[in-house]
């Protein structure tokens, strides 16, 4: 919350504070997805739209949403590291995949195919172990017609994964060639 949400100036309540406000008055629904004592915070559905009509506009939205990205870029990024082999770590990163799936939507209706590559990367081992495997390449295929240069390499490099992990192999074969010439230009 604070590294998303603009501190007004000096004085004003944490973060945490703020949560808890919010939470008193019933706008925010705090949950335990782990059971291990980790609090999270969502809104319920009708406040999330209601929120989002408000926000239209506001100067204070795009600084918002830039962060918002940034955040969850780092944070999905570094959960992806290693998650293939570790329960926790897909675990950690299914917490974070609403964030993350709203940052590769975001990222595309704005036209930033590097940050919905971003984002599709770091959700990639969460989706190739646990799915929806037809979603994953759905997302894949999106920013691979989106991008060009090095970055359409990397986006052919995981869409030839994924395919190889369905049994798409000619597919698969085909991506992981032209990420190859990518590389090599």
């Amino acid at each position: 919350a604070e590294r998303i949400v603009a501190s007004p100036g000096a004085g004003s309540p944490a973060s945490a504070d703020i949560l808890m406000g919010l939470r008193s008055k019933s706008l925010l629904r705090a949950y335990f997805p782990t059971g291990e004592g980790q609090t999270r915070f969502g809104l319920y559905e009708s406040i999330r739209a209601y929120a989002k009509e408000k926000l239209e506009g506001m100067p204070e939205l795009e600084g918002a949403l830039t962060r918002h990205t940034a955040w969850f870029l780092e944070a999905g990024s570094r959960l992806a590291a290693g998650a293939e082999g570790s329960r926790e770590q897909l675990d950690a990163l299914e917490l974070e995949r609403e964030n993350l799936s709203a940052v590769f939507q975001r990222s595309l209706e704005r036209h930033e195919p590097g940050a919905a590559l971003g984002a599709v990367l770091a959700l990639d081992p969460l989706l190739t172990m646990r799915g929806p495997f037809g979603a994953h390449l759905q997302m894949l295929d999106a920013v691979v017609e989106r991008l060009e240069g090095p970055l359409r390499g990397a986006a052919l490099e995981a869409r030839g994964r994924a395919r190889l992990a369905r049994g798409r192999a000619l597919e698969a074969h085909s991506d992981l060639i032209a990420a190859e010439a990518l590389a090599q230009a």
